[in-house]
């Protein structure tokens, strides 16, 4: 059972650190055609 829970949690981290660098790389691309376009 809680060996169970420990790799449901590091599922759900893995799943959230691949949110957040999509998210990072986002922000970035959105930057670099903001500075491109002005």
């Amino acid at each position: 059972m809680v060996l169970h829970k420990l790799r449901e949690r590091r599922i759900f981290t893995l799943l959230v650190k691949e949110k957040d660098s999509q998210l990072i790389s986002l922000q970035l691309l959105f930057q670099l055609n903001a500075k491109g376009g002005s």
